[in-house]
């Protein structure tokens, strides 16, 4: 890798703009189209009570990439711009195809990081509250299962390798109907190399 302009044969070095745009130009995600069971089942749940809005549910795999792997290594994701260059990848892109708004994709503040070990909680509380006039019928105790079954698929034993990061503040995208029922949840287990991401809408 490069640094400033400089040949750097040293993996452990800060890569710079050049490996990072490089990175960018040439990295592709991988669309996961099988499997999740346990999210599927959530997803459809959560659909019924946001019944004016959307829920949409995509995984990928992440490509070996030194310089991305630097950065993730070190959880330093917001660092390279991740909450930006994610969104624009031309895969991602094709599954959420929506135009972003203007957001810092360097700071924490619209993808905020969150804890794997509440991940389940969370996902359980919007379903259980619900959308704008709907609740979850079976229940918050239902809400919990199917919020601990479909984290727990993103996570297995790995709590140690998740990241997650959450945006409920802020409509950073078109898809986003921006009133108060706006959810997205960004999971990344660096050790399978798999990105999950939730994202769901719904308006009065």
């Amino acid at each position: 890798m490069k640094e400033a302009g400089k040949s750097s044969g040293d993996i452990n070095s800060l890569p710079g703009f050049e490996d990072r745009k490089q990175m960018w130009d040439t990295l592709k995600f991988v669309p996961i189209t099988d499997g999740f069971p346990h999210t599927k089942i959530y997803i459809d749940a959560l659909r019924r009570v946001y019944v004016n809005g959307d829920v949409r549910f995509r995984a990928f795999a992440i490509p070996a990439h030194e310089v991305f792997d630097w950065y993730l290594s070190r959880n330093q994701v917001h660092n390279l711009g991740f909450f930006e260059h994610f969104w624009r990848s031309p895969v991602v892109y094709q599954e959420f195809p929506h135009k972003l708004k203007d957001f810092n994709a360097y700071s924490g503040d619209v993808f905020a990081w969150s804890n794997p070990f509440i991940l389940g909680g969370e996902l359980a509380c919007t379903l259980s509250y619900g959308g704008a006039y709907q609740r979850h019928a079976n229940g918050p105790v239902h809400a919990k299962t199917l919020g601990d079954a479909a984290a727990l698929e993103w996570i297995g034993e790995d709590y140690d390798d998740v990241l997650v990061y959450t945006g409920h503040h802020f409509a950073w995208s078109e898809f986003f109907l921006d009133v108060a029922w706006d959810c997205t949840w960004v999971a990344i287990n660096k050790k399978r190399r798999h990105i999950y991401v939730i994202i769901a809408t719904d308006t009065d």
